[in-house]
């Protein structure tokens, strides 16, 4: 496995056999049900369920189907559950192994107006009919098949460990997540790849995002020359809550494969000038502007915050401590701090003091904004930021920051006399 800072943390984890069972039958709402027949032989058949507060199954039965008349002569029964579609598919398949018992008028009132829900538009056999019962499946059992995350193993999970398990936040956008990743970021599908392997672009011979759930990835990958495609796992340096935080964790990830490996001990030194590119990329002589980029952290007006790629703009080449250069000058500085932001850090949602820039002189950290969108910077990234108390916005705007890998981050601040504005991306 690896995780988000390619460490070797705790946080290498994916969800238990127990909650991906209850993920895949939560997901799915159909099945075959196995009852036993007249004459001793299990029969399988179509059943669709919803589900009750310990994810069993309530299961909807037609009053003359042969397999209602099979629970009502022998109760006990089994429900096996599968995704029909990729790539959930992939990701599990169970068994749930127990009896039935008709629930009571109450419940079976508000199983039908769910699995109406559920289940609209059922035609023929499947449209939904006055007489139709409503069975609860007590489990006793769940056999668990894994595919990509539990080593294709087999499983035996008790009722107790099922029914206390949680079914993943994200499953309901997994697969959307996956398509669009798979279509629209492939190059950071690949860079993500490239991470977890530990191997170069150019050796990648094709990857593919699998799955994603709340603790990290699942990729299908291979390399040039290598044994075949092999599974891989990449683990979120943290949880995520919901689609949208898990599209900005994926962004954030792709973004980290693009800067250096991170530095051992003793090596978190300021950088010098030529290590600094996003400082001292200075344009070909004799062009009006340097290739001067810088992350705006900006706020529209309904407080919302916002993240651009910018350049500077308005350089003049004229002399200045001594020598021709390109020079602008920016907002007047009020106050300059050295800060150090220690390995873990995570910071919640919070407006910055002053307007103001962060140079990041050694080590990575990220900013988050409320849009989702995330930037992962390192030495010589500039951000200018003016989220603050006193903006124009409707409301008071804000972002989330955090240290990224195991070592400190140390930034300059400069804060400076600038009105905070809305609206304005890139305006420097």
């Amino acid at each position: 496995m690896a995780t988000l800072d390619a460490g070797t943390s705790a946080a290498q984890a994916v969800p238990t056999s127990a909650e991906n069972a209850r993920t895949i039958v939560d997901l799915v709402t159909h099945g075959t049900l196995a009852t036993v027949g007249e004459d001793s032989v299990p029969l399988g058949t179509y059943a669709s369920y919803v589900l009750d507060a310990d994810g069993q199954p309530i299961l909807r039965l037609r009053k003359q189907a042969v397999h209602t008349a099979n629970i009502l002569r022998n109760p006990r029964c089994s429900l096996f559950v599968q995704p029909e579609d990729m790539p959930a598919r992939l990701l599990a398949r169970v068994t749930l192994i127990g009896r039935v018992e008709k629930v009571d008028e109450t419940t079976a009132a508000e199983a039908t107006r769910r699995h109406a829900l559920l289940h609209f538009g059922g035609v023929g056999v499947d449209a939904p009919q006055p007489t139709d019962l409503f069975y609860r499946l007590i489990i006793e059992r769940c056999f668990y098949v894994g595919g990509m995350g539990s080593a294709c193993k087999a499983e035996d999970l008790s009722a107790e460990e099922y029914k206390a398990a949680e079914a993943d936040p994200l499953r309901e956008h997994a697969s959307a997540l996956v398509d669009y990743q798979n279509k629209e970021r492939v190059e950071d599908v690949l860079r993500i790849a490239s991470f977890a392997l530990g191997v170069p672009l150019e050796r990648l011979e094709g990857a593919q995002l699998l799955w994603v759930d709340r603790l990290g990835i699942y990729l299908f990958a291979a390399t040039v020359g290598g044994a075949g495609a092999q599974v891989v796992r990449v683990t979120f340096a943290r949880e995520v809550t919901d689609e949208r935080d898990a599209q900005s964790t994926l962004t954030m990830l792709a973004q980290i494969k693009n800067l250096d490996t991170r530095k051992q001990p003793g090596q978190c030194t300021v950088p010098s000038h030529s290590a600094l590119p996003g400082l001292f990329n200075m344009s070909k002589s004799g062009e009006k502007d340097p290739d001067f980029p810088y992350t705006h952290l900006w706020v529209s007006a309904d407080g919302e915050t916002h993240i651009t790629e910018a350049k500077m703009s308005g350089f003049e080449l004229k002399k200045y401590a001594e020598d021709p250069q390109y020079v602008k000058e920016g907002p007047s500085p009020s106050k300059t701090v050295f800060t150090q932001l220690d390995a873990g850090l995570e910071q919640d949602l919070h407006p910055c003091p002053e307007v103001q820039f962060v140079v990041t002189l050694s080590g990575k950290w990220y900013v988050k904004a409320t849009d989702g969108s995330v930037k992962v910077m390192g030495p010589g990234d500039v951000l200018f930021q003016d989220d603050v108390k006193k903006s124009p916005a409707k409301k008071t705007p804000g972002h989330w920051s955090g240290v990224v890998g195991d070592w400190p981050c140390q930034q300059m601040v400069i804060q400076v006399t600038r009105k905070p504005e809305v609206d304005k991306p890139g305006s420097l």
